[in-house]
């Protein structure tokens, strides 16, 4: 299978995102904290997050016991705190 090109953004996309400081978009980053900070390389020469990114790992979202979604109300709010909100554009990584 193929990505859809339309709910892809290109980097050029990203970048023009981050020099304009848009508000409208939130570039989430769902991997480890480690990869986040750049503690982890994961042997990429530019490790670390985009500018402005969010950190939220997608385990986090995750019941670790039932292997499950947590609940709704947990999640709204899980996102909520980190600015990633119906009215935004997100873009995750």
């Amino acid at each position: 299978p193929h990505p859809t090109p339309a709910i892809l953004a290109t980097a050029d996309d990203i970048i023009g995102r981050i020099q304009r400081r848009d508000t409208g978009t939130v570039l989430w980053d769902v991997r480890s904290r480690a990869e986040y900070t750049g503690e982890n390389t994961r042997g990429n020469k530019r490790a670390g997050h985009m500018p402005g990114a969010v950190h939220l790992e997608w385990l986090d979202l995750m019941d670790r016991e039932t292997h499950t979604f947590k609940d709704p109300a947990t999640l709204r709010r899980l996102l909520q705190e980190k600015g990633i909100t119906p009215e935004k554009e997100v873009v995750a990584y």
